[in-house]
């Protein structure tokens, strides 16, 4: 009988190490960090990691498409000028020819027709510029004044001037100024008698090409910023219930701990009480002693006997139909039979059990009878320990139909009343959490009760697709 200090410690190590098992790793190696946060910067990595890809792909094809646009665009605007000045640009270079040769480099203006440009042409400007030559190259009409800027462009003329191609398109940098340039040939009677050379700076283009992707960045950017602020919001909401089911099984834990701590000391201490007894009681009172302190243990572990049943079934997932039989079951006939249970324990406590009317209709339910008896006394139950003598404890059964997942069902609704101290607005949707009890409210203390009754109850019921709620007010029951 005899025991050491130490002895007693090990049930208690061992129940801890399957409480740890039971409610994570939180539970027996101290607190972990929490995956909210880790989870959190996640989804937001990912949400901004997918639309700057998007942003990407459709910043490049609208920078690759307003490109090719503006470059078309110059190129279709000097085609529309050197048409309308070649029919002009032979005609000069025939008439210089017929007059004198060779022929001096000239700078008469042509015909407002043909130049629409003026004289002052401006490198850097959106104006286009047309220079005139003749077969041999040299420059027959300038009048925009740009030899002043080394137009035109000999090497880009050389390939037309000699007969290899009817045109040219190039782009080419002069004097640091990017020009588009088109030659074309120039004929009198099928000769050639010299060449055309059209251009416009790039500047502009590249101007508005530097615009657009400035445009594109800030939208980039402030996307990027929106996506961000979005993604934190939804992150936030959609991870609500996993951050509120964090801090929720850190409360169990802590919770469960502290009711099973209890029980825990009192089986030591009733032990190490018998020990002593066994070693100092004399042989005629020893077994009336033993007796004693060994109920209490014995009672003790019962009681955490009951608490790791109901864990154990509450680990389960609350969508889990295997630990439900399912079968018809007459609930107001249940009912019944669960007041007249609870009967005996109500009226020790001075109240009165109201039980529905046996005269009643049926109402048949698809359930486990044993679970759905189990409920009801946990209700019955938490009803008769919060309601003073003198009270009144009742419990309804009702038939009808209601909106549930999603469509019109017949639905049963149990209806468990009391007259009893009631519960606060702000705790009536704590009351159904485990191991937690109102302000003013200390179950274990003062009614006996281990804190998992109403938490139970919502778990069967959810079992049942069921829904539970309270209504209440302090003073006037629930």
């Amino acid at each position: 009988m005899a025991a050491t200090p130490d002895e007693p410690r090990q049930p208690s190590s061992r129940l801890r190490g399957r409480l740890a098992a039971l409610l994570g790793r939180g539970a027996a190696g101290g607190a972990s960090p929490s995956p909210y946060h880790a989870t959190r910067r996640r989804l937001v990595a990912i949400n901004l990691a997918v639309v700057s890809a998007i942003l990407l792909l459709m910043t490049s094809s609208i920078y690759l498409v307003e490109s090719r646009a503006l470059q078309q665009q110059v190129e279709q605007q000097l085609r529309s000028h050197a048409d309308s000045d070649i029919a002009s640009g032979a005609a000069t270079i025939a008439a210089n020819h017929s007059a004198t040769a060779p022929t001096a480099p000239s700078t008469e203006k042509p015909s407002d027709d043909t130049h629409s440009d003026g004289d002052n042409y401006e490198p850097g400007g959106p104006n286009i510029f047309s220079v005139i030559l003749d077969s041999a190259g040299a420059t027959v009409i300038d009048a925009s004044g740009v030899r002043a800027y080394g137009l035109p462009d000999h090497a880009a003329a050389a390939p037309v001037l000699s007969g290899a191609q009817k045109e040219s398109l190039i782009s080419a940098r002069i004097q640091g100024q990017e020009y588009l340039l088109l030659t074309k040939a120039l004929y009198q009677h099928d000769k050639l008698v010299g060449a055309l050379q059209v251009g416009q700076s790039l500047a502009p283009m590249e101007q508005q090409t530097h615009d657009l992707i400035l445009i594109l960045l800030i939208v980039g950017v402030g996307g990027l910023a929106l996506t961000a602020g979005a993604s934190l919001y939804l992150a936030d909401r959609a991870l609500r219930p996993m951050r509120l089911a964090y801090e929720r099984q850190r409360q169990f834990a802590a919770a469960a701990s502290h009711e099973l701590r209890t029980p825990l000391a009192f089986v030591r201490s009733q032990l190490e009480l018998v020990a002593r007894h066994a070693r100092q009681a004399q042989p005629d009172t020893l077994a009336a002693s033993l007796g004693e302190d060994l109920g209490d243990t014995v009672h003790e572990v019962d009681y955490m006997t009951r608490l790791v049943r109901d864990l154990l079934l509450m680990a389960r997932d609350e969508g889990d139909h295997r630990s439900i039989t399912w079968r018809p079951v007459d609930l107001r006939r249940l009912a019944r039979d669960v007041a007249e249970t609870a009967r005996p324990s109500a009226e020790q406590r001075g109240l009165t059990l109201a039980a529905p009317d046996p005269a009643g209709e049926d109402v048949w339910v698809m359930g486990d009878y044993d679970r759905l008896r189990q409920l009801l006394l946990i209700l019955l139950d938490n009803a008769t320990r919060y309601t003073p003598t003198g009270g009144r404890v009742w419990l309804e059964v009702r038939s009808g139909r209601g909106s549930l997942l999603g469509g019109r069902r017949p639905l049963a609704q149990v209806i468990v009343g009391d007259t009893g101290v009631g519960i606060a607005p702000d705790q009536q949707e704590r009351i159904f959490e485990a191991f937690y009890r109102p302000a003013g409210h200390n179950a274990s203390a003062d009614h006996g009760g281990s804190g998992l009754g109403l938490a139970l109850a919502r778990w069967l019921v959810s079992a049942h697709d069921g829904e539970i709620g309270v209504k209440s007010a302090p003073g006037d029951g629930s």
